[in-house]
């Protein structure tokens, strides 16, 4: 029973050991966050997502930073346009050390060639 114990609390110990240490930071409805450590099975990563609305000619900007535990698959960069109002780019940076996700990355904006031609593509 004694070994059994042992063994249990060793293999805990070590899968701790083995855990990947994060930042996190997720900002509430004011934009504010406040960064903990937490234990990620895969990677960490920052993630910036920028938001443009070309409604009108002053556009509308907003951008959003979070730091967490990532997936490969969530490892990505680009942007889409929505109905051809909105603009979303996604900027992230993943990393497999502990604590490596310090980075806030900055927000991305399609460049004014990308958006002509885009707008090339959608006239024909």
């Amino acid at each position: 029973m004694e070994l059994q114990l042992t063994l249990i609390l060793s293999c805990l110990l070590f899968s701790t050991a083995l855990a990947l240490q994060c930042y996190q930071c997720i900002p509430d409805s004011s934009g504010h966050c406040e960064s903990t450590v937490t234990q990620c099975p895969d990677q960490c990563g920052s993630i910036t997502t920028t938001t443009t609305a070309t409604t009108n000619k002053d556009g509308m900007l907003t951008s959003v930073s979070v730091k967490s535990c990532l997936e490969a698959a969530q490892c990505i960069n680009g942007s889409i346009r929505v109905l051809n109002q909105l603009t979303v780019n996604v900027n992230t940076k993943c990393c497999s050390t502990d604590l490596c996700n310090t980075e806030t990355l900055p927000g991305t904006t399609m460049s004014s060639s990308q958006e002509e031609e885009d707008e090339g593509e959608e006239k024909h």
